[in-house]
């Protein structure tokens, strides 16, 4: 992850790592949001799209989108638009 931002010239703030959560207070994703507001973040960027699951294991992807861009690093490469108030897309291709 770092040599992707490092790659793109994006500046990385903090690596958050995210433990499947046990209620409400301690989801994951609303963890990950908290932070992404707090920092002002453009983007999130995670190994695979499954790592931005919820406590009950939904896919969270598409509420993510709507506070800052993500990029997934694997089975591809792949960059989530942000949909909501978003700035443009970064320099792509990500190879």
């Amino acid at each position: 992850m770092r040599e992707l931002a490092d790659r793109h010239q994006w500046r990385m703030v903090t690596l958050l790592r995210l433990e499947r959560g046990t209620d409400e207070s301690t989801d994951p994703i609303k963890h990950l949001l908290e932070h992404v507001r707090i920092l002002g973040a453009d983007a999130v960027v995670v190994p695979e799209r499954r790592h931005l699951s919820d406590m009950a294991g939904h896919d969270c992807l598409e509420g993510v989108c709507r506070v800052c861009f993500v990029a997934t690093m694997s089975p591809e490469q792949q960059l989530w638009p942000w949909t909501i108030g978003g700035a443009a897309l970064p320099t792509w291709p990500m190879s």
